[in-house]
């Protein structure tokens, strides 16, 4: 599983999503340390997670990874738990699009954090390495704002 920006997971995504646009899911929550957690998943065979880090209340740094091999707990997790809310992101492209993705999904801090268990007991430390990635991304990007916070 490979790591990366999440304008390009969510551009693959809405290629996938353009051929076929029933069986959507989305979970999101934020995690322990204040970061967003979106769970896409397509049919239930198909996952994606995207961690997102805000940076101020309109714009978050998001990086993602696809999960292959999903399980049937989390396709259970995945299903129709939480409560329901809308979200609208807008993901810049480097052809100086966008990619906008709208929708309602399902909000449950309960279940984001056991499918990120169940994740961290299949796929190793999914979880720990885009809490990594996004934080070094966050700075890189800002660096005097990463060093004001102890």
């Amino acid at each position: 599983m490979q790591v990366e920006p999440a304008g390009e997971l969510i551009q693959r995504i809405k290629r996938r999503y353009d051929r076929d646009r029933r069986g959507w899911n989305v979970l999101a929550a934020s995690d322990d340390h204040g970061k967003l957690d979106l769970f896409i998943s397509h049919r239930g065979s198909e996952l994606w997670q995207l961690k997102s880090k805000p940076v101020n209340p309109m714009e978050f740094l998001s990086l993602g990874v696809e999960i292959r091999d999903v399980d049937e707990e989390i396709r259970k997790r995945l299903a129709l738990n939480g409560d329901p809310f809308i979200f609208r992101a807008v993901f810049p492209q480097t052809d100086s699009g966008a990619v906008v993705a709208h929708g309602i999904g399902r909000y449950s801090p309960e279940s984001t954090s056991q499918v990120r268990r169940i994740l961290s007991e299949s796929k190793g430390e999914l979880d720990d390495e885009l809490e990594r990635q996004v934080e070094e991304l966050f700075k890189r990007t800002y660096r005097e704002r990463a060093q004001m916070h102890v």
